[in-house]
């Protein structure tokens, strides 16, 4: 690969090649909502694949110019790539070395003679959207979404037309994404190039100026100093971030209220942040609203560089503002509830992360934050609450250890109080699912991953009975004792397209015993109730079906 060279002094970077194109339609839009279900087939997929036949070369945008079958080959989108990903290339650079964080920018794949080289996929079948390109790229030619930033050109000049958009953008991976335009070639394409690349590199919309590259529309000019912070760390643009992030992501924690009431106007967000590596910048960001198009996304709302202290407390002050709401619609009274996302980024940028949302105290007030927490972070699936109310059971994965899935925790403190543990050996697949609690509060039942069922003694917080012989052989997705506690009914996921219907089993607790099987369900089992005279049991399933 040809080393990287640029020159201090640019002058109009992102002045695109001088292509003809004919006008946009009206109402075309500039990038492309993401799609959460067809990103996740993308990523299971890549993940499935042990080694793909083209993998590349690490920390290197490659190019891929994607022609759909019954479309015509043009050279002209070959041309505007290798064109764009130079200025592209020397427009980051200027960016990051003017916000002060050096010389330093991502490199792209060569040819031979080191010009830039973009590789030709000939489409075969269904061509519908961007999505089909995607998976047409990754399972037929073997190209690495997890390992490489791809830069598509992608489909015809029809696609603007039919879907009005003209571009897609999304990070994969920590060292991974693509960025995705339409063949639509004209005086913005490079500033729609960057700003999509943007979003490969892990960049969300900043709207605080309208010139700024990752806001939304064509001619921007200029990044902000968060994004070039974020690029400055990102693996693609600095040798010393590993490609594979630390165990150890910086840690965020609020401290401070989430409530508000009529006529405050600005919340304050004390956040406290630990790393054992030096900070690079703190972020928080809001959501786009409706009527705009990139509505549900990301938006930078402010920011912080840290200058590589590992402790720190930061203070925001949250107006309800909303940057992309250029009427002022959006407000602190105009919404009950306001989700925030806080992103933490160390030097080899590894990324921290916290979801909360400020909530009115008309509609409801949170008492205990039980989130970012160790015994939380891979997952929780079902909770109860003890019935004297003291204690809430939580059927989690942890986070080292998935053997230790059974949390309490007190409800007056938030205090993490105790693990239950079983046997260690069984790992992955003792995994909890659901929790139960017996009437009088002396037992908990719990459900796993393979389908067994431990009975725990509440105050000395030990196993008393395991429920597995005769029992279910897929986890266990529900659980009800009966409520004069004398019975445990248990449903699961059990069965298949092809088997004999799911079944409900019905365990006596003091025999230790399966003592019935309740069959009619055609998949999987997720909720039970028993009547109050504990005559009837009600079971919801994911056949679209409620049985009593």
């Amino acid at each position: 690969m040809k080393p990287f060279i640029f020159k201090l002094f640019l002058v109009a970077i992102l002045t695109s090649v001088s292509h003809a194109a004919s006008p946009l339609p009206e109402g075309t839009h500039f990038c492309l909502p993401v799609d959460p279900a067809a990103v996740e087939r993308l990523r299971k997929d890549s993940a499935s694949k042990a080694a793909l036949s083209n993998p590349g070369e690490p920390r290197t945008v490659r190019m891929i110019y994607y022609v759909p079958e019954g479309s015509t080959y043009r050279q002209e989108p070959i041309d505007a790539m290798k064109d764009a990903i130079q200025k592209v290339q020397a427009f980051y650079a200027e960016q990051i070395l003017m916000h002060g964080f050096g010389l330093k920018t991502m490199q792209y794949e060569t040819d031979s003679q080191g010009n830039p080289l973009v590789h030709v996929v000939s489409g075969i079948g269904r061509y519908s959207n961007y999505w089909d390109a995607l998976a047409q790229i990754q399972d037929r030619e073997g190209f690495d979404f997890n390992n490489n930033v791809l830069f598509i050109v992608s489909g015809t000049d029809d696609d603007v037309a039919q879907r009005n958009v003209l571009g897609l953008g999304l990070q994969l991976s920590r060292n991974g994404g693509w960025a995705i335009l339409t063949p639509y070639i004209d005086p913005n394409f490079v500033s729609r190039a960057a700003h999509e690349l943007g979003h490969a590199f892990g960049l969300w919309h900043n709207f605080n100026s309208s010139d700024y590259v990752m806001s939304y529309g064509p001619g921007q000019t200029e990044m902000s100093q968060f994004s070039a912070g974020q690029l400055s760390v990102h693996p693609h643009f600095n040798a010393d971030s590993p490609i594979r992030g630390s165990a150890s992501p910086p840690v965020v924690r609020l401290t401070s209220r989430r409530s508000y009431s009529d006529g405050q106007g600005s919340v304050p967000l004390k956040l406290e942040i630990s790393s054992s590596h030096p900070l690079q910048q703190i972020s928080y960001f809001v959501t786009t609203r409706e009527p705009h198009f990139s509505a549900g996304a990301n938006e930078l709302k402010a920011g912080r560089i840290l200058g590589g202290v590992r402790n720190t407390v930061v203070d925001f002050v949250y107006d309800g503002l909303i940057p992309s709401d250029r009427d002022g619609v959006t407000n602190l009274s105009s919404l009950r509830a306001h989700p925030i996302n806080i992103e933490i980024l160390d030097v080899y940028g590894n990324i921290g992360t916290l979801g909360l949302s400020l909530l009115h105290e008309s509609t409801h007030r949170l008492i205990i934050p039980l989130d970012n927490r160790p015994e939380t972070r891979n997952g929780t699936y079902w909770v109860a609450f003890s019935p004297d109310g003291k204690t809430l059971a939580g059927a989690t994965e942890g986070s080292t250890s998935l053997s230790k899935s059974v949390r309490l925790w007190n409800t007056e403190t938030g205090e993490h109080v105790a693990t239950l543990t079983t046997d260690e050996n069984r790992g992955y697949f003792d995994r909890a699912w659901s929790v139960a609690y017996s009437p009088d509060g002396t037992l908990l039942a719990y459900g796993s991953w393979d389908g067994v069922v431990s009975l725990w003694d509440v105050s000395t917080r030990t196993e008393i009975a395991s429920f597995e012989h005769g029992g279910h052989d897929d986890r266990i997705y529900s659980l009800a004792f009966s409520p004069d506690g004398t019975m445990l009914a248990s449903g699961s996921g059990d069965g298949g397209p092809t088997a004999m219907p799911h079944p409900i089993k019905l365990w006596d607790i003091a025999g230790r015993n399966l003592v019935g099987t309740l069959r009619g369900h055609q998949a999987s089992v997720y909720t039970l109730a028993f009547s109050p005279d504990g005559g009837k049991i009600a079971s919801g399933a994911f056949d679209n079906t409620i049985r009593l």
